[in-house]
């Protein structure tokens, strides 16, 4: 069975979630919309400037992710250690599932 959510026609506007050596708590996963273990819908949605270390807007990890009809504008992965920024994964959209469609 899988529980599902759905995000339809929302703006995300400077969206941040950081990663740094010294806060190891710190959330680094989708800058605006992390989902762990659903089935998730997202639908004409507008995101911009969104920053995070997997997922610079989304984050999708363990169910199925279908996103379609949105806009991702300037967003990116960023990983801080020490106050030097280093690569990361997933600029826009970081999917660890069993099935995306985009």
């Amino acid at each position: 069975m899988c529980i599902s959510s759905h995000i339809l026609r929302s703006n995300f506007i400077n969206c941040t979630s950081t990663y740094t050596v010294f806060d190891a708590t710190a959330g680094s996963q989708g800058g605006a919309i992390y989902v762990e273990g659903q089935c998730s819908v997202m639908n004409n949605n507008f995101f911009e400037k969104c920053i995070a270390y997997q997922g610079g807007a989304v984050y999708v990890s363990g169910g199925d992710a279908e996103i379609s009809d949105s806009d991702f504008v300037s967003c990116y992965g960023n990983y801080e250690k020490l106050n030097k920024e280093y690569g990361s994964q997933g600029g826009a959209i970081y999917v660890s599932g069993d099935r995306a469609v985009m």
